[in-house]
């Protein structure tokens, strides 16, 4: 009886546990943060149905601003960049935590599944593009914990066979905490501390979505994301293990993922089997040949820490110059805040 009422009671404490892990959506924060004069905003656009529409030009853009808490949004003049025209910049980060362990062959198969059909793809060796490769755990006897969080396994290269040998190559097993957030986070500043120059970045994640140590939060790890201009698309691969792990806690942790990429432009995908390979690289690949990358002055009477709203239709003017908004699909930030250096 006391074993059966010791299991009880620590059934409740992980249950209640991992509700605390599912941070609240902040979807009514703009996260991204301007920290020079120029705001940078990568958009996706589809039709309703997710299928590619004709090239847009700059004049099929609006784009609104206001201030959270007033009223009126207000236009902005836009550059428009096809990031095709681009170098690509992408990285994969891949939880090897030890909630994964019941997962780990099969999320390494995973990562190299999406190379081969994503990277392999877009990979274009003239234009320059150029990806990296990462995993996260954390383990307390860790001599350096920073490396747990984010440990590169392949940096920026080309050479899609080096990516696929790095995710190949174990260089141990599943096994620690997962620091799901933190990894996030260093993952993009690495996007935002070494590139210099205009890319079209992405980041893919591939993990359960579990996250119990508190190397950063959800609105810390997206605020860097949004800061580097980086769309995540998000893996979820608890459904895997679906006898495994308790639905309750698979939908917590799917959640942090779902969190992740809409709150940073990108997506989520649920990847229970493999027949789903090619269909969640189809809509990756679909999205990175559909952005478009805006660009726009900050307004010079925004001041520190002022938090804006973005509006952004897609459309065009009729014969009588009124703007007629077409029916599309548009993943993108929904704001930022304002950082100014003194």
């Amino acid at each position: 009886m006391k074993n059966l009422i010791g299991i009880l009671v620590f059934g409740l404490i992980l249950s209640q546990w991992a509700r605390a892990q599912a941070v609240p959506v902040y979807r009514d924060i703009p996260l991204f943060s301007a920290e020079v004069g120029v705001v940078n905003i990568t958009v996706v656009v589809l039709g309703k149905n997710s299928e590619p529409l004709p090239r847009l030009g700059k004049q099929n853009f609006k784009v609104e601003e206001r201030r959270v808490g007033e009223k009126n949004f207000s236009e902005v003049e836009i550059n428009l960049d096809l990031p095709e025209q681009l170098p690509l910049r992408g990285g994969m980060i891949i939880d090897t935590s030890g909630s994964t362990s019941e997962q780990f062959l099969y999320q390494l198969d995973v990562a190299s599944e999406l190379v081969k059909w994503i990277i392999r793809e877009i990979n274009d060796k003239k234009r320059g593009d150029r990806f990296f490769v990462s995993e996260f755990y954390y383990e307390p006897l860790d001599q350096d914990p920073v490396k747990g969080v984010f440990t590169l396994k392949q940096d920026w290269t080309g050479d899609i066979n080096a990516l696929i040998g790095a995710i190949i190559r174990k260089t141990k097993k599943a096994a620690g905490v997962s620091p799901l957030f933190g990894s996030v986070e260093l993952a993009t500043r690495k996007f935002k501390e070494e590139l210099d120059g205009n890319f079209a970045n992405f980041l893919i994640v591939v993990s359960d979505g579990q996250n119990n140590m508190p190397f950063s939060s959800l609105k810390g790890s997206t605020f860097t994301a949004q800061a580097a201009n980086l769309p995540i698309y998000t893996i979820g691969t608890a459904s895997h293990d679906s006898n495994v792990v308790d639905p309750e806690l698979r939908d917590y942790f799917e959640e942090n993922l779902k969190n992740i990429s809409q709150l940073t432009g990108g997506r989520f995908f649920d990847l229970p089997k493999h027949e789903k390979f090619p269909e969640i690289a189809a809509q990756i690949l679909t999205d990175l040949r559909n952005q478009y990358r805006l660009s726009y002055k900050l307004s010079p009477d925004y001041k520190d820490s002022d938090e804006i709203q973005i509006r952004i239709q897609v459309g065009s003017e009729d014969k009588n110059g009124k703007w007629r908004q077409m029916p599309a699909k548009l993943l993108h930030r929904e704001g930022y805040k304002v950082i100014k250096d003194d």
